[in-house]
Order: C-alpha cells, then sequence, then structure tokens
C-alpha cells in the first residue's frame, strides 16, 4: 500500500495537465499539492499556504 501511495504521488508530481483530489492521506496532500481548495459552509475558497498552515488554521479555529 506504501509503494502504490508514493507510485501515484511522483505520477500526479509529473502528470503536466491538472488533477482534483480528494483526499484525506496527509502525505499524498504535503507532497502532491501546489493549491488547496477547501469546501466548508456550501462554498468552496482557494487556501493560501501549504497543508501545515491549513492545520494550523483549523486549530486556531477550533481553539485547540
Amino acid at each position: 500500500c506504501l509503494q502504490a501511495r508514493e507510485a501515484l504521488a511522483q505520477a500526479i508530481q509529473g502528470f503536466e495537465g491538472a488533477v482534483v483530489m480528494v483526499t484525506h492521506d496527509q502525505h499524498l496532500i504535503t507532497t502532491s499539492c501546489q493549491e488547496i481548495w477547501i469546501v466548508e459552509e456550501k462554498k468552496v475558497r482557494t487556501f493560501k499556504g501549504n497543508f501545515e498552515d491549513y492545520k494550523r488554521e483549523l486549530k486556531k479555529k477550533m481553539g485547540w
């Protein structure tokens, strides 16, 4: 399973087109995504920052 995840990440990184990915896999997000879209309250917004920045924002929002 780990090899398949790495193979997928490499394939996405090498792909020159656009990919819309829906995942909870933090490693895949971190290694493969250049832009993060957040869907909340029936709206889609582009997140300015990387996945670690997004996790910090979420924790702050939740009062952690």
